[in-house]
């Protein structure tokens, strides 16, 4: 055991020392690799400082050329202000009172400028306000501009107070574009050949046909009338036309009360219609029936009294309730639907004030909301108000004439049948004298 023990330890201590060797040669590596590494970043770092030295060593250089020439740039800067100051001052001197004159030209140019670009001839002629690009700069007009100043003048005042013709593309309602025959009448109006109105854009120098139309000037356009609606404030009356609401539109401002109103008068008016041809036509069947009284008919009130009494009976008495008894069957007849017609006339202000009422309260409302700032946020309400008003009245007063006129034409012939009964009444009393004489 002593002796394994032994070679044990002598074992152990081999392994030791060769072990030590391989870590001290292997710390000896890493150690030269690491050394290497590090030449190779400094020489690295060495190379990059002198590449930024020479960098900054360029920027300085162009940085003191640069301030080179701009002290160069200021120089020169100041010599030309110095030079314009004196050129400006001799140019005064040399002109004298001319410089207030082109300084009024050039004002008044200006002004011809603007007034030219928003010209309707412009739509004819093209824009000339090129040719006074002059105005806006500070130098004196040569005498080819002062030329084209006059020339233009002159075409303006010339072209503003004719009537002529000529070719121009023009947008149509559907967006389409083409080449049509259009009338200009001074600066006011441009029209077509089919005598439609047209609307010219300054800004984009194009011409449409307008979406809402005056009054046809197509009699004008074909020389057959003299007569024209134009607009002098070159076309803004006739788009503000084209954005007042329609008759339809109105209607509908009127809301639920107003088509109650409208349906109330359009069936009180058919039914007024109605009776009032029957009332025409009972009043012509019983004048007819005046010259055939030995003939009753049955399509008339009088034919009908004729027919129901007795031919042989003279009692005062038993006559009266008969003809009591028929003309009390006829007359409702007459006066049939004249009370609702009535009626109707009467409700239509009313529903109209019952609107003006409601109008006013979602104006009142629209105020609290939205304040006074915006009046389009009111003027629903208001229209409202207002149309409901208008159609009740225009309901009422035409209803109100057909309801005289109904009554007066029952109470012709109602006077009629009166006047009969009472003749047929003393005939027969003078009969029944006669026989007992």
């Amino acid at each position: 055991m002593k002796y394994i023990a032994a070679l044990t330890l002598i074992t152990l201590s081999l392994f030791s020392t060769s072990y030590a060797a391989t870590i001290d040669k292997a710390a000896d590596s890493i150690s030269a690799h690491d050394q290497k590494l590090n030449q190779i970043r400094q020489h690295a770092f060495i190379t990059h400082l002198k590449q930024q030295q020479q960098l900054l060593e360029q920027s300085r250089q162009r940085l003191a050329a640069a301030k080179k020439h701009q002290q160069q740039l200021n120089a020169q800067f100041s010599n030309n202000e110095k030079q314009l100051t004196s050129l400006s001052e001799q140019l005064r001197q040399r002109s004298g009172e001319l410089g207030k004159v082109f300084d009024v030209l050039r004002g008044e140019a200006e002004k011809f400028k603007q007034s030219f670009a928003q010209s309707m001839t412009r739509v004819e002629l093209g824009d000339r306000a090129k040719s006074l690009a002059w105005a806006t700069k500070q130098q004196i007009p040569s005498s080819q501009d002062l030329t084209h100043l006059a020339d233009n003048l002159l075409t303006q005042l010339q072209s503003s107070g004719e009537i002529s013709q000529f070719k121009r593309d023009v947008v149509n309602n559907q967006g389409q574009s083409h080449l049509t025959e259009v009338t200009r009448v001074g600066e006011f109006v441009l029209l077509n050949s089919k005598g439609q109105y047209l609307q010219w854009n300054p800004k984009s120098d194009t011409v449409m046909v307008m979406t809402r139309q005056p009054q046809s000037a197509k009699s004008f356009v074909n020389h057959h009338s003299s007569e024209l609606l134009i607009d002098p404030t070159h076309g803004q009356l006739l788009a503000l036309q084209s954005q007042l609401p329609t008759l339809m539109q109105r209607i509908a401002q009127g809301g639920a009360i107003g088509y109650v109103i409208i349906v109330l008068g359009l069936v009180s008016l058919i039914l007024a219609l109605f009776r009032l041809a029957m009332l025409l036509s009972t009043e012509t069947k019983v004048k007819r029936q005046l010259k055939m009284k030995q003939e009753p008919r049955e399509d008339n009130p009088l034919g009908r009294i004729l027919s129901r009494i007795p031919a042989g009976e003279h009692q005062l008495e038993t006559l009266e309730i008969y003809i009591d008894e028929v003309v009390s069957q006829e007359l409702p007849k007459l006066e049939r639907s004249q009370t609702l017609v009535k009626l109707i006339a009467g409700v239509a202000p009313l529903l109209g004030l019952l609107g003006t009422v409601t109008g006013m309260i979602a104006t009142f409302q629209a105020i609290t909301l939205f304040g006074t700032g915006d009046p389009k946020m009111m003027a629903s309400g208001i229209s409202q108000a207002l149309m409901t008003t208008v159609l009740g009245l225009i309901v009422a007063i035409p209803l109100l004439f057909t309801h005289n006129l109904l009554s007066t034409r029952a109470q012709r012939i109602r006077q009629i049948l009166q006047q009969q009964t009472l003749a047929l009444l003393a005939d027969r009393i003078k009969e029944s004298n006669h026989e007992t004489a």
